[in-house]
């Protein structure tokens, strides 16, 4: 009795389909591709993210994209425990105001984000469905509204209100808006930490731990100066910090406690807290993005570049700069490491850029 063989060609095709299938499932896995969409439970949240619409004329429609994030919250109590520990704080030693601060700061750190959720936000009287929620809790929709639905104001600022459209879940209402901003303008890009307020990430464990129960302090006269500023030059502003995102609320919350102009709030996208402390080349990417993004989604406006000397702030200004010479009026460096202007980092940094575009500022 004589045995068959299987060609090498049909047994290569078979280990070719078998391979193809099994990484069809795991991406249909990974992804959701045929996931069933699903509505919010009663113990599952939706975050809206900031954003900001294409620029837009007064009489036109307007297209804004909408970002949310829906999660749910794991253990709250064994969570805190886990980083009480992690960061060295006896939170059964600490007064009311600071568990306080902690478990507020702490809140999204601990969230599970959700895939194959369906949302849908309000418009006026109109309903508008999001993307169904990716694996990391995502949803977004390009929205094109008429233009009555923006409320502009004296500065030639817009906003568009939306609402969550979940009827009988908690967060039935949760309203939010996006930014319109004018065809022309000027971008006022501030860092955070060293320039508009006290820093606790970025150096060590000890103003870590106090970033999650010491209250956010600005720095002196800040609020003031950025106040002033708005007058001068009619501009809109953008925070730009590399703290993690779950602190955008507590970070918010500040810049509204201390009266700084409203704008566009940008922090870095991660919810890890042993991750608060990001790597150079994560810092770097992080603000370079939002520049290019912001430069090429408003190519008629003008930018005003704040930060400080302590991260990679001139380096990345300054490249900026060089990209888009006509288009940056300033760059204002606080001098925060004691450093001159003629030192090499600093004249290596701005070569390139004309002397007067430029300050450090003591």
């Amino acid at each position: 009795m004589t045995t068959q063989k299987i060609p090498n060609t049909q047994f290569y095709k078979a280990r070719i389909l078998c391979f193809v299938g099994a990484v069809l499932l795991f991406v249909l896995a990974q992804f959701g591709c045929s996931g069933t969409p699903r509505s919010l439970d009663k113990d599952e949240s939706v975050m809206f993210l900031p954003t900001m619409a294409l620029a837009a004329d007064h009489n036109k429609d307007v297209t804004i994209d909408i970002h949310a994030w829906v999660f749910k919250d794991k253990d709250p109590s064994a969570f805190a425990s886990a980083l009480s520990q992690y960061l060295g704080i006896k939170l059964e030693e600490q007064p009311a105001e600071k568990k306080s601060i902690f478990a507020e700061r702490t809140k999204y750190f601990n969230a599970e984000s959700l895939q194959n959720k369906q949302i849908a936000v309000r418009i006026g009287d109109q309903v508008y469905p999001l993307s169904m929620t990716d694996i990391k809790g995502r949803a977004h929709a390009k929205i094109k509204i008429d233009p009555q639905w923006v409320e502009w104001d004296s500065t030639g600022l817009g906003r568009v209100y939306y609402t969550l459209e979940t009827p009988g879940h908690a967060d039935y209402g949760l309203k939010q808006y996006a930014w319109v901003l004018p065809r022309e303008g000027v971008f006022v890009v501030s860092d955070v930490e060293d320039v508009i307020k006290h820093p606790y990430f970025l150096h060590n464990m000890q103003l870590l731990r106090n970033a999650f129960i010491e209250p956010f302090e600005a720095v002196n006269g800040a609020p003031e100066r950025y106040r002033e500023m708005a007058k001068n030059h009619r501009a809109f502003f953008v925070y730009l910090s590399v703290s993690p995102l779950p602190l955008y609320t507590s970070y918010s919350n500040f810049l509204d406690k201390e009266a700084f102009p409203p704008g566009y709030l940008y922090l870095r996208e991660t919810s890890l807290y042993r991750s608060a402390f990001p790597k150079e080349g994560d810092i770097i990417e992080h603000k370079t993005n939002l520049l290019h993004r912001l430069a090429n989604d408003f190519p008629d406006h003008q930018f005003i570049l704040l930060g400080d000397s302590e991260q990679s702030d001139p380096e990345i200004y300054a490249d900026f700069a060089r990209q888009y010479p006509k288009r940056v009026i300033h760059i204002n460096i606080q001098n925060v490491t004691g450093d001159h202007r003629d030192a090499k980092r600093f004249q290596k940094t701005f070569s390139g850029v004309k002397p007067e575009v430029w300050t450090l500022q003591d």
